[in-house]
């Protein structure tokens, strides 16, 4: 199903790390125009609303931020525009954007599981999740452009479903990874694969945007749990071999 013409226009509300990022790859497949609440430079009302205006428009703000940038953006919205979020969490940006937003607007949830460190030479294989929400055909548009256009790979999934699942990928990932940064852990010139592998998680989580580790381990419901299994498994190595 084809829900856009071949070339669209797209808006970017939040031009952080991630946005910057995929700027390049946005442009070469849309007229992208860019509204960013947090430079003063392109907080002006004729940015807000010529990117609200757009068939596409992408919430590419904190999760945290994501209700005041929606209410911004909506009284510019057309109908049948499309208005993903990618935030790394789903359950709570899809549950705001139901709220918020009129039946005539079209929604999806979105996740690149990758960002400037991961992605840094090519986007190309890394994954997108995609959460439909509203809007028959909109997820198969997605996974098919997104194929197409990026090269990427791509799961179809409920907010649900995904929020359970990263509760271990990212819940665990970071708690290590944020834990290993603050020892200062580096590595030296002897070490092994597995050490090698686990630093690159741990520099991937150091230079994470600053909401983005918040935002996981306090937005997704799942991931509490998780996280007191992983530190009572800890416990218990450290006893057993006290």
């Amino acid at each position: 199903m084809t829900v856009f013409p071949t070339r669209f226009s797209l808006g970017l509300i939040g031009c952080g790390a991630f946005g910057r990022m995929m700027m390049p790859h946005l442009s070469a497949v849309a007229e992208v125009r860019v509204y960013d609440p947090a430079v003063a430079n392109v907080c002006s009302e004729p940015c807000l609303m010529a990117a609200a205006g757009c068939d596409v428009v992408v919430m590419a703000v904190p999760v945290g931020e994501l209700r005041a940038a929606v209410r911004a953006v909506r009284p510019y919205l057309k109908n049948g525009v499309l208005v993903v979020d990618v935030g790394s969490v789903k359950i709570v940006p899809v549950q705001i954007l139901r709220e918020e937003l009129p039946e005539t607007v079209r929604i999806a949830g979105l996740h690149p599981l990758f960002g400037p460190q991961s992605a840094a030479l090519s986007v190309a294989g890394h994954l997108v999740v995609v959460c439909p929400v509203r809007g028959d055909g909109v997820a198969r548009w997605l996974a098919v452009c997104l194929r197409r256009w990026f090269g990427v790979e791509v799961c179809v999934m409920t907010a649900e479903a995904h929020d359970r699942e990263m509760a271990v990928v990212q819940g665990v990932t970071h708690l290590v990874g944020r834990v290993m940064a603050e020892m200062g852990v580096r590595a030296s010139g002897v070490t092994t694969r597995s050490f090698e592998c686990l630093m690159e998680a741990v520099e991937m989580v150091r230079h994470d945007a600053p909401g983005v580790g918040d935002a996981i381990a306090r937005l997704n419901p799942y991931v509490g749990e998780v996280r007191r299994t992983f530190l009572a498994g800890v416990r218990r190595e450290v006893e057993g071999q006290g």
